[in-house]
């Protein structure tokens, strides 16, 4: 299925610091579940008792998102702002998929030989594939916030950008 993913891909350190602000929002939509509020209709408001388990779903779902990022922030830490292995191959399986668009000019992963320019492209797939995967993590926890925020009082606001 392609490239095996090679260790030692660099992240830049902004990253760990997006990372643990990402996984410390996660952890306040974690904790702050059943913040006081009124749903917009009270008609098609659900009864508590299904509101309390939804938030507890969302916030069960949103630890295990943050235990996650910062798993990844620690890893990165320790070794050197390398990713980890799992989020190496999603790299892989990223690039493999840009590099397949026409007039892609990424080099070839295997390639340890790049020119400075090449070297340039790479760090900005990689920063590209940073901001993708940050903005998909987002959308992500937005996703299960607007789910429990649904027919409930509102759990919090999240920024999608």
């Amino acid at each position: 299925m392609g490239e095996i993913a090679k260790p030692g891909i660099l992240i830049f350190s902004d990253r760990g610091l997006a990372m643990r602000s990402l996984s410390s929002i996660f952890i306040g939509f974690a904790v702050s579940i059943a913040a006081p509020g009124h749903a917009e209709d009270a008609a098609k408001r659900l009864p508590p008792e299904v509101c309390e388990a939804k938030a507890k779903k969302a916030s069960a779902e949103l630890r295990v998102s943050s235990r996650l990022l910062a798993s990844e922030v620690d890893y990165s830490g320790a070794h050197g702002n390398e990713m980890r292995p799992d989020v190496v191959q999603e790299f892989v399986d990223w690039n493999q998929k840009a590099s397949a668009i026409s007039g892609s000019d990424l080099p070839a992963l295997s390639r340890t030989d790049l020119t400075l320019a090449e070297t340039a492209r790479r760090d900005a797939a990689v920063e590209q594939f940073q901001s993708e995967r940050m903005r998909d993590l987002r959308a992500e926890a937005a996703a299960i916030i607007r789910e429990a925020d649904r027919g409930c009082p509102k759990l919090s606001t999240v920024d999608e950008k």
